[in-house]
């Protein structure tokens, strides 16, 4: 009985080493750090306590994240499990383009201003790859630019926040 649970066990370590040496869900993923961000005051993500977060790019899911770390709303003096809140912005990549110098360009949208009235555009700039000789604010800046169509004064609102983000990887 023990050599045949034994041998179960390895059957079982051999089969996890073969599936993990497969190509995974994460081979096109890459992403960024953030250094800076400066946001429109009067943009959503403005209100919130923003310490860090990242930037996100899935060629395979066609999916671009800005994911955004803010602490835990935990009262003083009490003790939370959550350390920090994130708040998660995904949109699908509907185009990318490589400019003159080398630069490549991601975008994300999500239109929805028939319905409720709000349009989300996220563009990733990748610069480390550029050919030119530009000195760039970091390489790989990032624009989320917010719409919101306001049907009482019949206007459409628009807020630009520029996030500046290490090297994608």
């Amino acid at each position: 009985m023990r050599n045949a649970f034994i041998l179960l066990l390895a059957m079982i370590t051999i089969a996890g080493v073969a599936k993990s040496s497969e190509p995974s869900d994460f081979a096109n993923i890459s992403s960024a750090e953030l250094i800076s961000w400066h946001f429109d005051p009067d943009s959503s993500v403005a209100q919130l306590d923003i310490q860090g977060g990242r930037v996100i790019l899935n060629l395979d899911k066609k999916t671009i994240v800005l994911s955004l770390r803010s602490p835990a709303n935990c009262p003083v003096g009490a003790m939370c499990l959550i350390a920090n809140s994130y708040h998660w912005i995904s949109l699908p990549l509907v185009e990318i383009r490589r400019n003159s110098c080398g630069e490549i360009s991601y975008y994300g949208l999500r239109d929805l201003t028939p319905a409720d009235g709000r349009r989300e555009e996220l563009i990733i700039h990748d610069n480390s790859q550029s050919n030119c000789e530009i000195l760039y604010a970091a390489k790989t800046i990032a624009i989320y630019r917010e719409g919101l169509y306001n049907r009482f004064e019949h206007q459409f609102h628009n807020f630009q926040s520029v996030l500046f983000a290490q090297k994608l990887q």
